[in-house]
């Protein structure tokens, strides 16, 4: 189910396509004001992050509470976001020597990708451990005065990576909860 999709569940056809309408007048509003981010970062601004950022501005402007809002987009990222991606691991789990593979991803995936500032604390046969020490998840957040939106991103990775038969994820902080970085750690178990 796309954001678009969710809104009209929770809403109903009339306030939902009002809603829809408002997020998008947001969402262009915001791409309009990109600047300064590589390619990589642009599409990620673009498809993950600012739809998400422009319907909870959208609810706001609209009159619902910041509270009911922010409720909203995090019934969407748990319930819908994180579910599905937990499900695709879940069954990824399935394959011979999975957590080499998943640790063999999000290496690649976190020291490749310039959506963050990463350090690499470990990497070894049963753990890998990085630390994010500046992510475009908080930094969009703070661009559009919505800071506290970025603890629902932060908290996703648990609804994610937090029940993996093969994984421990453990997290001790993050930015977006006010630590100085996002420590993330897998273990294979």
């Amino acid at each position: 189910m796309d954001i678009n999709e969710y809104v009209i569940s929770e809403y109903g056809n009339e306030p939902g396509r009002k809603i829809n309408e408002y997020q998008h007048m947001q969402f262009q509003s915001m791409v309009a004001k990109i600047s300064n981010k590589s390619e990589n970062q642009t599409h990620t601004l673009k498809n993950i992050i600012l739809p998400r950022i422009a319907l909870y501005k959208a609810l706001i402007e609209l009159n619902y509470t910041r509270e009911e809002s922010f409720a909203k987009i995090k019934k969407y990222l748990d319930e819908i976001v994180g579910k599905k991606m937990n499900t695709r691991l879940r069954k990824a789990e399935k394959l011979p020597g999975f957590f080499i593979i998943f640790k063999t991803k999000m290496y690649k995936e976190v020291s490749s990708n310039d959506n963050w500032d990463v350090e690499i604390v470990e990497n070894s046969k049963k753990t890998i451990k990085y630390n994010i020490k500046k992510c475009l998840w908080y930094d969009a957040c703070k661009e559009n005065e919505c800071t506290e939106l970025c603890q629902i991103f932060c908290d996703v990775d648990h609804i994610i990576y937090g029940n993996m038969k093969k994984v421990d994820f453990i997290r001790k902080g993050t930015i977006g909860k006010g630590q100085d970085y996002c420590d993330f750690c897998y273990t294979g178990k």
